[in-house]
Protein backbone atom coordinates (compact mmCIF):
# COMPACT_ATOMS: atom_id res chain seq x y z
CA UNK A 1 0.00 0.00 0.00
CA UNK A 2 1.17 3.52 -1.25
CA UNK A 3 1.89 6.25 1.09
CA UNK A 4 -1.22 8.13 -0.15
CA UNK A 5 -3.66 5.17 0.31
CA UNK A 6 -2.27 4.60 3.84
CA UNK A 7 -3.11 8.75 4.71
CA UNK A 8 -6.91 7.55 2.52
CA UNK A 9 -7.36 4.33 4.69
CA UNK A 10 -6.68 6.34 8.17
CA UNK A 11 -8.95 9.38 6.75
CA UNK A 12 -11.88 7.00 5.81
CA UNK A 13 -11.14 4.96 9.05
CA UNK A 14 -11.31 8.40 11.53
CA UNK A 15 -14.61 9.63 9.39
CA UNK A 16 -15.84 6.39 10.14
CA UNK A 17 -15.50 6.59 13.48
CA UNK A 18 -17.00 9.66 13.93
CA UNK A 19 -20.11 9.04 12.03
CA UNK A 20 -20.50 6.22 14.27
CA UNK A 21 -20.06 8.29 17.46
CA UNK A 22 -22.53 11.30 15.99
CA UNK A 23 -24.76 8.25 14.70
CA UNK A 24 -24.85 6.89 18.88
CA UNK A 25 -25.25 10.16 20.21
CA UNK A 26 -28.05 10.75 18.39
CA UNK A 27 -30.03 7.59 19.85
CA UNK A 28 -28.79 8.76 23.10
CA UNK A 29 -30.25 11.97 22.30
CA UNK A 30 -33.99 10.65 21.56
CA UNK A 31 -33.87 8.38 24.23
CA UNK A 32 -32.66 10.54 26.87
CA UNK A 33 -35.33 12.85 25.44
CA UNK A 34 -38.17 10.49 26.12
CA UNK A 35 -36.28 9.50 29.82
CA UNK A 36 -36.22 13.56 30.29
CA UNK A 37 -40.05 14.02 29.69
CA UNK A 38 -41.09 10.85 31.74
CA UNK A 39 -39.41 11.45 34.89
CA UNK A 40 -38.83 15.35 35.04
CA UNK A 41 -41.31 16.81 32.47
CA UNK A 42 -40.80 19.30 29.65
CA UNK A 43 -38.44 21.26 31.52
CA UNK A 44 -35.55 18.58 30.89
CA UNK A 45 -35.31 19.15 27.02
CA UNK A 46 -35.38 22.42 27.20
CA UNK A 47 -32.91 23.07 29.74
CA UNK A 48 -30.28 20.40 28.12
CA UNK A 49 -31.57 22.25 24.55
CA UNK A 50 -30.74 25.64 26.66
CA UNK A 51 -27.09 24.39 27.40
CA UNK A 52 -26.47 22.60 24.32
CA UNK A 53 -27.31 25.97 22.39
CA UNK A 54 -24.77 27.88 24.50
CA UNK A 55 -22.31 25.23 24.12
CA UNK A 56 -22.30 25.35 20.29
CA UNK A 57 -22.15 29.30 20.67
CA UNK A 58 -19.52 29.02 23.03
CA UNK A 59 -17.73 26.72 20.73
CA UNK A 60 -17.95 28.70 17.62
CA UNK A 61 -16.16 31.67 19.43
CA UNK A 62 -13.08 29.21 20.56
CA UNK A 63 -13.19 28.12 16.55
CA UNK A 64 -13.02 24.51 17.60
CA UNK A 65 -13.91 21.97 15.05
CA UNK A 66 -17.29 21.56 13.78
CA UNK A 67 -17.39 17.63 14.63
CA UNK A 68 -16.34 18.88 18.24
CA UNK A 69 -19.12 21.11 18.97
CA UNK A 70 -21.77 19.12 17.65
CA UNK A 71 -20.60 15.94 19.78
CA UNK A 72 -20.32 18.13 23.16
CA UNK A 73 -24.00 19.76 22.67
CA UNK A 74 -25.42 16.24 22.25
CA UNK A 75 -23.39 14.49 25.37
CA UNK A 76 -24.67 17.57 27.37
CA UNK A 77 -27.85 18.16 26.27
CA UNK A 78 -28.94 14.24 26.54
CA UNK A 79 -26.76 14.68 29.99
CA UNK A 80 -28.80 16.94 31.27
CA UNK A 81 -32.01 14.91 29.96
CA UNK A 82 -30.68 11.97 32.69
CA UNK A 83 -29.49 13.56 35.51
CA UNK A 84 -32.18 16.66 36.36
CA UNK A 85 -35.18 14.23 37.75
CA UNK A 86 -32.38 12.89 40.12
CA UNK A 87 -31.15 16.26 41.13
CA UNK A 88 -34.88 17.66 41.39
CA UNK A 89 -35.61 14.80 43.67
CA UNK A 90 -32.31 15.58 45.88
CA UNK A 91 -33.57 18.83 45.97
CA UNK A 92 -37.02 18.19 47.26
CA UNK A 93 -36.00 16.14 49.78
CA UNK A 94 -32.86 18.14 51.06
CA UNK A 95 -33.70 22.08 50.78
CA UNK A 96 -36.35 21.59 53.15
CA UNK A 97 -34.19 20.53 56.00
CA UNK A 98 -31.75 22.49 55.73
CA UNK A 99 -34.23 25.80 55.44
CA UNK A 100 -35.62 24.50 58.52
CA UNK A 101 -31.75 24.61 60.12
CA UNK A 102 -31.66 28.10 59.23
CA UNK A 103 -34.87 29.10 60.09
CA UNK A 104 -33.86 27.85 63.58
CA UNK A 105 -31.04 29.84 63.74
CA UNK A 106 -32.10 33.35 61.94
CA UNK A 107 -35.46 33.01 60.96
CA UNK A 108 -36.52 33.53 57.40
CA UNK A 109 -33.22 34.94 56.34
CA UNK A 110 -31.70 31.93 58.20
CA UNK A 111 -33.03 29.72 56.09
CA UNK A 112 -32.46 31.73 52.65
CA UNK A 113 -28.82 31.45 53.87
CA UNK A 114 -28.30 27.83 54.82
CA UNK A 115 -30.26 26.95 51.60
CA UNK A 116 -28.51 28.94 49.15
CA UNK A 117 -24.94 28.00 50.75
CA UNK A 118 -26.35 24.11 50.48
CA UNK A 119 -26.89 24.71 46.69
CA UNK A 120 -23.41 26.17 46.26
CA UNK A 121 -21.38 24.14 47.59
CA UNK A 122 -22.40 20.12 48.51
CA UNK A 123 -26.08 19.97 46.18
CA UNK A 124 -23.59 21.36 43.62
CA UNK A 125 -20.86 19.32 44.07
CA UNK A 126 -23.50 16.08 43.39
CA UNK A 127 -24.79 17.68 40.39
CA UNK A 128 -20.81 18.18 39.22
CA UNK A 129 -20.64 14.46 39.93
CA UNK A 130 -23.60 12.88 38.17
CA UNK A 131 -23.75 15.58 35.19
CA UNK A 132 -19.61 13.97 34.46
CA UNK A 133 -20.67 10.50 35.04
CA UNK A 134 -23.09 11.00 32.09
CA UNK A 135 -20.76 12.63 30.06
CA UNK A 136 -18.59 9.57 30.65
CA UNK A 137 -20.79 7.08 29.48
CA UNK A 138 -22.63 9.32 26.73
CA UNK A 139 -18.86 9.95 25.31
CA UNK A 140 -18.03 5.92 25.77
CA UNK A 141 -20.31 4.42 24.50
CA UNK A 142 -22.11 3.21 27.44
CA UNK A 143 -18.87 1.54 29.36
CA UNK A 144 -18.31 2.73 32.77
CA UNK A 145 -14.74 2.23 32.67
CA UNK A 146 -12.98 4.78 33.81
CA UNK A 147 -15.86 6.86 34.90
CA UNK A 148 -13.99 7.79 38.39
CA UNK A 149 -11.46 9.11 37.13
CA UNK A 150 -13.67 11.20 35.01
CA UNK A 151 -15.31 12.82 37.36
CA UNK A 152 -12.55 12.84 39.90
CA UNK A 153 -10.45 14.62 37.03
CA UNK A 154 -9.84 18.52 37.65
CA UNK A 155 -13.13 18.03 40.26
CA UNK A 156 -12.49 20.94 41.79
CA UNK A 157 -12.37 23.47 39.33
CA UNK A 158 -15.50 21.71 37.67
CA UNK A 159 -17.39 22.25 40.51
CA UNK A 160 -16.03 25.77 41.31
CA UNK A 161 -17.09 26.99 37.63
CA UNK A 162 -20.33 25.41 37.83
CA UNK A 163 -20.98 27.30 41.40
CA UNK A 164 -20.33 30.05 39.27
CA UNK A 165 -22.20 29.54 35.97
CA UNK A 166 -24.61 28.63 37.98
CA UNK A 167 -25.24 30.67 40.30
CA UNK A 168 -28.60 32.16 39.58
CA UNK A 169 -30.60 29.33 38.65
CA UNK A 170 -28.75 27.58 41.91
CA UNK A 171 -30.02 30.42 44.52
CA UNK A 172 -33.41 30.95 43.05
CA UNK A 173 -34.53 27.74 42.51
CA UNK A 174 -33.22 26.52 45.90
CA UNK A 175 -35.51 29.34 47.13
CA UNK A 176 -38.29 28.18 45.93
CA UNK A 177 -38.62 30.51 42.30
CA UNK A 178 -38.99 27.94 39.43
CA UNK A 179 -39.56 30.57 36.89
CA UNK A 180 -38.72 34.04 35.36
CA UNK A 181 -41.74 36.08 33.89
CA UNK A 182 -42.67 32.26 32.44
CA UNK A 183 -39.41 31.01 31.65
CA UNK A 184 -38.13 28.13 33.72
CA UNK A 185 -34.96 29.73 35.92
CA UNK A 186 -32.16 26.64 34.96
CA UNK A 187 -33.26 27.28 31.22
CA UNK A 188 -32.16 30.75 30.86
CA UNK A 189 -29.30 30.19 33.02
CA UNK A 190 -28.23 27.21 30.70
CA UNK A 191 -27.40 29.30 27.77
CA UNK A 192 -25.17 31.42 29.09
CA UNK A 193 -23.79 28.80 31.61
CA UNK A 194 -22.95 26.59 28.24
CA UNK A 195 -21.39 29.77 26.48
CA UNK A 196 -19.36 30.23 29.07
CA UNK A 197 -17.98 26.92 29.47
CA UNK A 198 -17.30 26.45 25.64
CA UNK A 199 -15.62 29.81 24.99
CA UNK A 200 -14.12 29.96 28.01
CA UNK A 201 -12.69 26.21 29.35
CA UNK A 202 -11.95 25.06 33.26
CA UNK A 203 -8.79 25.87 33.84
CA UNK A 204 -6.72 22.40 34.98
CA UNK A 205 -5.49 21.79 38.53
CA UNK A 206 -2.05 22.87 38.63
CA UNK A 207 0.54 20.19 39.28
Amino acid sequence: MSLEDKVEDKGSRGFIKKAFKLGFLGAATVGSTLLGLATAGISAPIIGGALAAGGIMGGIKKGKKLYEIVKKAMIDYSAVNVVLNPMIKLGEATYPIFGHIGSKIAGGIGSIVSKSLYALTAYNAAFTGLFRGAEHLLDNYLNPKGIVNSVKDNFYNGWKRIAKVFAPGYLLTANGIHNIFGVNTFAANALPAGYINAAYPVPQAKK
